[in-house]
């Protein structure tokens, strides 16, 4: 189960719940956030396709925090 509340004061972020046809997608948003929920994220990715939604910048600013959980996700996306 992925988590949907932030585990202590000091990381603070939010979940948005997107609804589609097939189901739920949790989003997480907020300092620290992707820190905050990677072991748990790493784990539920093994076999689902990651559709990743940035801008460059962000990437370049961000980006190597994600190479540990593209190689858990069977597929990876970017948009």
């Amino acid at each position: 189960m992925l988590p949907t509340a932030s585990p202590s004061s000091s990381a603070p972020f939010h979940t948005l719940t997107l609804r589609h046809p097939d189901g739920k997608t949790t989003v997480w948003v907020g300092e620290n956030a992707l820190t905050s929920v990677h072991d748990q994220l790493a784990s539920w990715l093994q076999g689902r396709t990651v559709f990743l939604v940035s801008t460059p910048r962000v990437l370049t600013l961000h980006g190597e925090r994600l190479p540990e959980l593209r190689a858990a996700a069977a597929r990876w996306v970017t948009l």
